[in-house]
């Protein structure tokens, strides 16, 4: 069992005008100083990363993108309700910089479970037998906004439509 970040750095960069870099580590130290152990990342598949053409894990010198993009290339995003322009140059750093030492969706065996948009994207008899065929290896990519314990004051996200 790993708890890893799912890293949306490049995203929160261009939303907020910051370097991606800062973000990260930021979000990495939070969850270090809370007691967990992060060794692992997993890049967030945010719905900006693909008007963009970009891959959250392009942060990284060990996950260049698979089409063969320039890994030093500027993503510019412009607001569309104030046109206002944010840019970030990447500039892939290696993991260990950040004491990382894997991206999840890099380690060859990617069969996940993942509730985004509220809803699990596969039924758990698929994931059942993926996982007995494979050997006993599963992604699970939860995103907590989903979700609430009983008694938590927090009503969770209404689930978002598949379609839209």
């Amino acid at each position: 069992h790993e708890i890893a970040l799912h890293n949306n750095a490049i995203v929160a960069a261009l939303l907020q005008d910051r370097d991606p870099f800062e973000i990260l580590e930021e979000e990495l130290s939070h969850l270090r100083k809370h007691g967990f152990e992060i060794v692992g990342t997993v890049a967030h598949g945010d719905r900006l990363c693909r008007d963009l053409g970009f891959n959250n894990s392009e942060l990284f010198a060990e996950c260049p993108d698979p089409s063969g993009r320039d890994p030093q290339r500027e993503i510019v995003r412009i607001d569309p309700v104030t046109g206002r322009r944010t840019a970030v140059r990447l500039s892939p750093a290696p993991m260990s910089r950040f004491g990382l030492t894997h991206e999840a969706m890099v380690l060859g065996n990617v069969d996940y479970l993942s509730d985004t948009g509220g809803r699990w994207h596969r039924p758990f008899a698929d994931v059942a037998a993926a996982y007995e065929r494979d050997g006993g290896f599963l992604q699970v990519l939860a995103h907590p906004v989903w979700w609430a314990l009983g008694g938590e004051p927090f009503t969770p996200r209404p689930a978002v439509d598949p379609a839209s």
